[in-house]
């Protein structure tokens, strides 16, 4: 396949390469350490590096994916807000609402639910998705599994 290389990331400790295939033209990642066979094709860039970073200011995670970009929104109980008003955990995270009773509404806007999974996942029970639907019902899922699993495997 024919690549154009665009960027190397360390995402929690593994190094990946994002880089444009040629055939389909969108942008793929590559685990570095999984690259085995390399050959120049003495081809260069025909993009340019302000729309190479344009199209990658958001990577989140190694699980880009160069389609639109779809806005995540959560609700923040009070007892973790102040880690989400004292701090950006996406360079995308906005806060919506500050409520009352100190909880917050924040957006994301990610590329892949996966950019987003570690955070939310994280600051469970005390964080909770609004939308989309369809992530807040995966979410629901996983964890009913898990506890299932769980349950099953204690006894």
């Amino acid at each position: 396949t024919d690549v154009e290389p665009y960027k190397i990331a360390n995402f929690d400790g593994f190094w990946y390469l994002f880089v444009k295939d040629l055939e389909d033209d969108r942008i793929k990642t590559y685990m570095l350490k999984n690259i085995l066979d390399i050959k120049e094709t003495g081809k260069s860039h025909t993009t340019s590096l302000e729309h190479i970073n344009t199209t990658l200011d958001n990577v989140h995670s190694a699980w880009f994916d160069d389609a639109e970009a779809f806005e995540v929104v959560v609700k923040v109980h009070q007892d973790i807000a102040c880690y989400f008003t004292g701090k950006k955990h996406l360079q995308s995270q906005k806060i919506l609402e500050e409520h009352e009773d100190g909880s917050l509404k924040v957006s994301f806007e990610v590329n892949h639910f996966e950019d987003i999974d570690n955070i939310i996942k994280a600051w469970l029970p005390h964080i909770h998705v609004l939308e989309p639907v369809e992530y807040r019902e995966a979410i629901k899922e996983e964890l009913e599994s898990y506890l299932k699993e769980f349950i099953y495997n204690i006894h």
